[in-house]
């Protein structure tokens, strides 16, 4: 089908037109004015405990350095691992299925600040600010249990701790607009998809037809 055709059939249809966009409106509207989920979020600092009587740069002071920025991806493993994830889950009194662990890791934004800096930054979604910030002190939590346990198996000076006493807990930001013409756009993509499905189908019929 041709574009113009397209239109003329578009034009032909103009309650289908106008109802179309103004229903995509209003569920646009509608999931706009959904509860907000929240996100916390924080940093952790990975470094490894050095002579801190020194006050000259020393081999010991690079070389914990170099150990820490290779230990940071370890605790971004950690993070991620579905042990983490399982022991959370049992932490917030919710069923250790697959499901579950899916969608607790799917809530779960983690990364490092840059590749040669020992600091990872940990964001959390839950559906209320307090479970946000419970959330994230749980993982951290358990991501300094992992650490500890690892590390004191191959170097007890290496720690993790948090940038900040408590994360950053915020409200998802949402615009009217925004949702508006994304719902008029979908209503309207919905609308060209059905009519060019329902032609195409209509000319194949009486192509068979004529046959």
């Amino acid at each position: 089908m041709e574009f113009h055709q397209l239109i003329k059939i578009l034009i032909k249809n103009k309650k289908s037109l106008i109802f179309t966009p103004l229903a995509g409106i209003l569920l646009g509207s509608l999931v706009y004015f959904l509860p907000n989920g929240y996100t916390a979020s924080g940093s952790i600092y990975v470094g490894r405990i050095t002579d801190r009587n020194s006050h000259f740069f020393t081999y010991e002071g690079y070389y914990g350095q170099q150990t820490a920025l290779s230990y940071t991806n370890s605790v971004l493993a950690f993070i991620q691992s579905t042990d983490l994830l399982r022991d959370t889950l049992v932490e917030l009194g919710i069923p250790t299925t697959d499901y579950q662990i899916w969608k607790l890791k799917q809530s779960i934004s983690v990364k490092k600040s840059g590749p040669q800096t020992p600091v990872i930054n940990l964001s959390v979604k839950a559906k209320s600010g307090a479970d946000a910030e419970k959330l994230w002190n749980l993982i951290f939590n358990n991501t300094d249990m992992y650490a500890n346990r690892v590390s004191v198996q191959s170097d007890p000076s290496l720690k993790i701790y948090k940038v900040s006493e408590n994360p950053v807990v915020r409200s998802e930001f949402k615009s009217l607009p925004l949702f508006i013409v994304a719902g008029m756009g979908l209503g309207l993509a919905c609308l060209v998809a059905v009519t060019v499905f329902t032609e195409y189908f209509k000319e194949n019929k009486n192509d068979k037809a004529k046959h």
